[in-house]
């Protein structure tokens, strides 16, 4: 079984579909979904710190690995 990522479990607990995410963070669904799945070496810091702030939270609670 795959592992929920944090930022999913995040999303999720805030009530958010995929959808609502990008357009608080000002970036596309593809994004999202590619950092849910684990894609953060893709993407910009700029997106990643807009997602954290859309989800209030920060970027290292998102995507480090403990």
């Amino acid at each position: 079984m795959k592992k929920t990522s944090k930022m999913r479990q995040i999303r999720e607990k805030n009530g958010l579909r995929q959808i609502d995410l990008a357009l608080q963070a000002g970036c596309s669904l593809t994004w999202i979904w590619l950092l849910e799945q684990g894609g953060q070496e893709r993407v910009s810091q700029e997106i990643k710190e807009r997602v954290a702030v859309a989800l209030e939270t920060t970027v290292e609670e998102l995507f480090l690995e403990v």
